[in-house]
């Protein structure tokens, strides 16, 4: 049978209905681009999306779900069984229909006392919730994450009402289910690794991406920063909130599914409370049925930006129905504004008319050095130095503790790429200490001061990196490990004593460091191509596509057997898993260190392109000078 399942109904929640059945194809969408950014890479990252494993998956991720989803569904187990202390039941059949029947069986089965991963149908639909106890009549799926957001709230009414509807008819009673929670992995203070902590909520977030406290909050010292960072990121609650019993009665996960809407707050203007529908149940069964007659979609409508989450095609929608603004960045034309354009066309004709850097993104190969100071004194840094440590990061991550200390999902780096230049000529150094790989299968916290002291030069008057909010948390990062792991064995003046000399090399690494993103950040160059967009990869290709002739010129990206960040990680993450031979690490580890490296002398070649415009600017037709003017529509 056809079923319909959740993931139709996130789509009839999520964008017009034309998306329920189908998905735009285009030679140019990936799942994943060769603009991967290691620092956008988390627990919504669809490398760890659980939710659609169970339906479909690129093959090329296969195997590190697999390993990865057992080892969850094992320790889940052994959570509920601990936990509850009841006799439970396991739905195993892969099939559908075998699971229908499988359930339906447990479910009348008095020895059954808790149903995992249960299937229930009704009508021509189905629903899979991770849990149902009978005694407490409650249901409640897993996300192996460890925060929570508004989306959450689709799942749990899908859930809930194709079940209700469901055992009503197995088990005759009008209210088989009163209780609805959410499992997440616990925010803990001490992980243990490969230890996965499960937590029961009952309360789901408001917020459309993972909530933070309040700098207010947090320097009120009522309560500690773990406490207020753990309740907003899981439940998206203040610390009164989480105290005030009648709101937490209130607001419950039940509370909001069975009234079919969700109460998100008051409005600022009219204090009257703000409810956020969700779409029937037996709606939308009839709703995403019809979808299956529609052909065509339109440019992007409101619901394709809603309360709950963007749709995921929503880049592909604009560059079919909205061509003249097809590329440009979120930051030069936000997803509202263009929703809007459907009824105000005048906005886009605007543009078009008046607008000096629409009509300059419209164009090939121009730039604009738009402060030109900016520029000069940016490069002077450069000039003014006498060594410089150029150096890039790789990572690995997993929905679980790594090693001790390290919580679910942080990045642990295990490839360093290091170019030393001193009086603008490159030091040469051996392949595998200037590209330095640790295996991830036997990673350790150790390893931290190694990469520390790989970059570290006690007399580098610069540190150049792409992107330094990245590279320094991650060293922030190793020097928390490195602490935490010291004060197991010892006292806290022998831990400050054996760590101070490593916060020092990291304290000079980032007073010293200039971001090369800076120049394109900031708006001191534009290029016309980028359309405000300023990644390394962007700046690359458009160096390459029109072929200018720089010192340092990379390895087209397209060449390497590693491609970008996700690659990089993906190794990583099979190699720990062991999934990845000792004979086979070998050749990835060659492999890594070309990715690397290249991402390093990108780094430098985006240095010499910068040097080039300087030097021609009153050459170069497509190069131009301007006072500053800020990058906007």
């Amino acid at each position: 049978m056809d079923w319909i399942r959740f993931k139709h109904y996130l789509k009839l929640s999520t964008g017009q209905p034309y998306f329920i059945w189908n998905k735009i194809t285009q030679s140019n969408k990936e799942e994943f681009d060769e603009d991967f950014d290691e620092e956008d890479f988390g627990e919504d990252s669809n490398l760890w999306n659980f939710e659609s494993f169970s339906e479909s998956q690129p093959e090329k991720y296969v195997d590190i779900h697999t390993n990865v989803f057992k080892y969850f569904t094992n320790y889940f187990f052994e959570f509920v069984k601990q936990t509850y202390q009841q006799n439970i039941c396991v739905v195993n059949s892969p099939k559908t229909e075998n699971a229908i029947e499988q359930t339906n069986q447990f479910l009348l089965d008095n020895s059954c006392e808790i149903i995992l991963w249960p299937t229930f149908s009704f009508k021509n639909a189905v629903a899979k919730p991770d849990i149902f106890i009978k005694k407490s009549k409650e249901i409640g799926h897993l996300k192996i994450s460890s925060s929570t957001t508004i989306k959450e709230f689709l799942r749990s009414n899908w859930d809930f009402w194709i079940s209700t509807y469901s055992l009503r008819n197995i088990l005759n009673t009008k209210f088989p289910i009163e209780n609805i929670s959410i499992f997440l992995l616990d925010t803990v203070e001490k992980p243990k690794a490969k230890q996965v902590e499960f937590v029961k909520l009952k309360h789901i977030s408001y917020n459309k991406t993972t909530k933070k406290p309040s700098q207010t909050e947090l320097k009120s010292g009522q309560y500690s920063q773990f406490f207020l960072k753990k309740i907003a990121k899981q439940m998206g609650l203040t610390a009164s909130q989480f105290n005030d019993d009648n709101y937490m009665m209130a607001n419950t996960i039940f509370t909001h599914v069975y009234k079919g809407s969700i109460k998100k707050g008051k409005s600022n203007k009219t204090k009257d409370d703000i409810y956020i529908p969700m779409i029937d149940i037996l709606d939308a069964l009839e709703m995403i049925e019809e979808a299956k007659n529609i052909t065509t979609f339109e440019q992007p409508l409101p619901i394709d930006n809603g309360e709950f989450t963007k749709n995921s095609d929503f880049k592909e929608i604009v560059a079919l129905k909205l061509p003249e603004i097809d590329g440009f960045s979120g930051t030069l034309i936000k997803s509202n504004t263009i929703i809007e354009i459907k009824d105000k066309p005048e906005i886009l004709q605007n543009w078009i008319n008046t607008s000096f850097w629409f009509n300059f993104f419209k164009q090939s190969n121009q730039i604009i050095i738009n402060d030109e100071t900016a520029i000069y004194d940016f490069m002077a840094k450069f000039a003014n130095s006498k060594k410089i440590v150029w150096f890039d990061f790789e990572a690995f991550s997993l929905p679980y503790p790594a090693i001790d200390f390290s919580p679910p999902y942080q990045q642990l780096i295990f490839q360093a790429s290091v170019i030393v230049t001193e009086n603008g000529k490159e030091i040469k150094q051996n392949f595998d200490d200037q590209n330095f790989v640790i295996d991830p299968k036997t990673y350790k916290w150790e390893d931290c001061f190694k990469i520390i002291d790989k970059i570290y030069a006690s007399d580098a008057d610069l540190y150049v990196v792409f992107n330094k909010g990245y590279e320094h948390s991650k060293l922030n990062e190793m020097l928390k490990l490195i602490e935490d792991n010291l004060s197991v064995d010892f006292d806290r003046h022998i831990v400050l004593e054996k760590i101070q000399p490593y916060r020092q090399k990291v304290y000079e690494i980032i007073e010293k460091t200039v971001d090369l993103k800076d120049p394109f950040a900031q708006g001191w160059i534009v290029i016309s191509d980028l359309k405000g967009f300023f990644s390394i990869k962007k700046i690359e290709h458009f160096i390459t596509k029109y072929n200018y002739q720089l010192n340092h010129l990379i390895t087209p990206y397209k060449m390497l057997k590693v491609q970008n960040g996700l690659m990089a990680m993906q190794k990583g993450i099979q190699r720990y898993l062991n999934l990845i031979a000792d004979k086979e690490w070998v050749s990835v580890k060659k492999n890594l260190q070309d990715y690397c490296q290249n991402d390093v002398v990108a780094m430098i070649m985006v240095y010499d392109f910068i040097l080039f415009l300087i030097e021609n600017i009153d050459v170069a037709n497509n190069i131009k000078v301007q006072d500053f003017s800020r990058v906007k529509l």
